[in-house]
């Protein structure tokens, strides 16, 4: 079952290449740049981490010989306005009261912040809870550029609030607050989407989170109307930060494709890096090629979903292209795994091999995927124990394991290589 459901998440890839889908930028439209350090800063559904991580392991497989510092600083409760709930005790903690010591002591080349979710106090929009909003998105856009060396901001509109999982929670509440929020509080939280997403330029990105994350609930809904990807009404599950990871890879215009490799075996000539020992039986081929590591898509990350996000067509193709072949059909194999069997015009179309559970990418990419996730929650824990010893924020308090000094780091970077692929076609009858 599970195989034919991974099947459905690619197997419309050849449709939507047809359909001028899928992303194809190139290496210059990509937004980070080799060597940076991006920090996240938000609330609890950043300190979660679950964007952060696939974020991370996405670029480590993607381009595993570049090097980016992945930074989780989001705290639970944090509002970027000051505002707060009469009755939350304590009063919400104020994000810009630490900026010094967890933004600008780290000096992040881009600084990508999520902050709205707590903002409204899960209260109907008020024009002045609207107001203390805006100032402190508007400030922590001048503290970056004052404070923080210049960094790049990227906004983030805040995921959606789903009125349909909203607990009552403490029934003698006498204010909407965390503990009975107003029916409508996603009203207040798409005004301050729209207005984050107002503040769009050239030199200032906003990657719409909350529209996007509605519609595709929405979409769902039609099918399975107690769909949810935010269990509690708040806080996103896995397939909710897979659907924030991939709309802001999106928006950095991330390389689309893992790999590819073309070969024309009537002339035995290759276009690709990295393919060895082309070698030509009568009908049947053989070669190596060391490729790159597709995205491992964790098993809690709805499938259906994947498929309605279009998730592997415009992010994770490992293509392989082969023309001049004489046989009708193929049977796929690499090493001693069969993949299944093709014909010939479908491999001169090209296929996208990552559509096949049984690839080995797969468990090295799952690798990557589980290390990467433990790194991040070892160096947050280390972290929040580190600063809970700093009354004060002061850029003392930035002291810290550089990822180079890390072996879990170099562990992840170790995995994330590529890995050779000795593939056969070999013809079989129709």
């Amino acid at each position: 079952m599970r195989h034919r459901l991974l099947f459905c998440v690619f197997v419309c890839i050849g449709l939507f290449a047809s359909l001028g889908l899928m992303s194809s930028h190139a290496a210059d439209d990509f937004y980070l740049r080799d060597g940076q350090r991006v920090l996240f800063f938000g609330d609890s559904i950043t300190q979660g981490g679950g964007y952060v991580q696939l974020i991370d392991a996405f670029l480590t497989t993607r381009l595993p010989e570049q090097t980016f510092e992945i930074v989780n600083h989001g705290i639970s409760s944090e509002t970027v306005s000051g505002t707060s709930e009469i009755d939350h005790t304590p009063r919400r903690p104020d994000a810009h009261k630490r900026f010094a010591r967890d933004v600008a002591a780290w000096k992040p080349d881009v600084l990508v912040a999520c902050f709205g979710m707590n903002d409204g106090n899960y209260h109907s929009f008020d024009p002045e809870r609207f107001a203390a909003y805006q100032a402190g998105v508007q400030r922590l856009l001048k503290r970056a550029a004052d404070e923080a060396g210049g960094a790049k901001v990227v906004l983030l509109t805040p995921p959606p609030f789903d009125p349909y999982r909203r607990k009552t929670g403490d029934p003698e509440a006498r204010y909407y607050g965390y503990k009975f929020a107003a029916i409508d509080y996603d009203h207040t939280l798409a005004k301050y989407a729209e207005w984050l997403v107002s503040l769009r330029s050239e030199r200032q990105p906003v990657v719409d989170l909350h529209t996007a994350i509605n519609r595709h609930v929405a979409e769902r809904r039609k099918s399975l109307v107690s769909y949810s990807v935010s269990p509690d009404a708040i806080h996103p599950n896995l397939t909710g930060h897979w659907l924030m990871a991939q709309q802001v890879l999106e928006a950095w215009h991330v390389p689309g494709e893992v790999d590819r490799a073309e070969i024309d075996a009537a002339q035995g000539t290759v276009q690709a890096d990295h393919v060895d020992g082309l070698l030509r039986d009568g009908a049947a081929l053989r070669f190596k090629w060391r490729a790159k590591l597709p995205m491992y898509f964790d098993e809690q990350i709805d499938r259906p979903s994947l498929v309605l996000e279009q998730s592997a067509a415009k992010l994770n193709r490992l293509t392989l292209r082969v023309t001049g072949l004489t046989a009708p059909q193929y049977l796929v194999r690499v090493g001693n795994t069969q993949l299944g069997k093709l014909t010939k015009d479908e491999l001169a179309a090209g296929v996208d091999l990552a559509r096949f559970e049984t690839l080995p990418s797969h468990a090295a990419a799952k690798r990557v995927w589980e290390l990467v996730r433990d790194r991040h929650k070892q160096v947050y824990g280390a972290w929040r124990k580190q600063i809970a010893l700093d009354e004060q924020p002061s850029a003392d308090a930035a002291k810290r394991l550089t990822p180079a000094a890390d072996p879990s780091w170099q562990a992840i970077r170790d995995a994330a290589q590529p890995i050779v692929l000795d593939i056969r076609l070999t013809p079989v009858a129709p």
